[in-house]
Formats: C-alpha cells, structure tokens, sequence
C-alpha cells in the first residue's frame, strides 16, 4: 500500500463514525470531533504526546485518557549520561473528563491533581 497525502482539509469522521480518508497530511487538516466517535465512552482513546529533544537531552509529556484509565507521563533523556528517567500518574475512569482539546490550535492540554 502506497502512502497517501491528505491536502484537503476535512472532517476525519464520516456521520457513521469510519475514517473519511486514511492518510497523512504535512499540517492539521483533517478536523476531529469527539462526538463524531460511534463508541462508547470507555472505548475512546484520546491523548496528546509531546517531543522535545536538543542535543544533550530529550523531553517526552504524555496526556492521555483511555476511557477505562487515565496515564500521564513525563519523560526525560540524559544522552550524555545515557540515561532516562520517566514518572507516570495514573487515575480510573476518566471517560473523557480530561477535556483534551480536539484541534491543536483549540486549547491547551494540562493535567492537574492534588
């Protein structure tokens, strides 16, 4: 299968919950909507996923929420020491109560505990 190029902005979901246009794309065009999912709560998968790296170091946050369970994650690589070091917090059921934004230029993902 050859890779396909999205270069149409457009609904990633069609009215039955199936992927309009399987592909990628060289910037966001194609528009998540959470309520476009025909699933139910516990069976959504949503999460943002953060890269950083520089020369002698990397950075890696991880926001999810999984329905049944929530992981949230940060990650930092030593490449110098050879060495990373990964600290994660879990939380049940957030079924969508993380409020991820559906559009990177929409909001901003955080995560917040006591």
């Amino acid at each position: 299968m050859q890779n396909h190029e999205i270069i149409n902005e457009q609904l990633l979901l069609d009215k039955h919950g199936q992927i309009v246009e399987a592909g990628w794309a060289r910037k966001s065009l194609q528009i998540y909507r959470r309520q476009d999912i025909k699933a139910p709560k516990f069976r959504i998968k949503e999460w943002d996923y953060y890269f950083i790296m520089a020369k002698e170091f990397a950075m890696i946050a991880v926001i999810s929420d999984l329905g049944y369970i929530g992981i949230q994650s940060i990650t930092f690589i030593d490449f110098k020491k050879k060495k990373g070091y990964t600290k994660s917090i879990t939380n049940l059921l957030p079924m969508g109560k993380m409020n991820l934004p559906e559009q990177i230029e929409q909001g901003v993902s955080e995560y917040k505990n006591e």
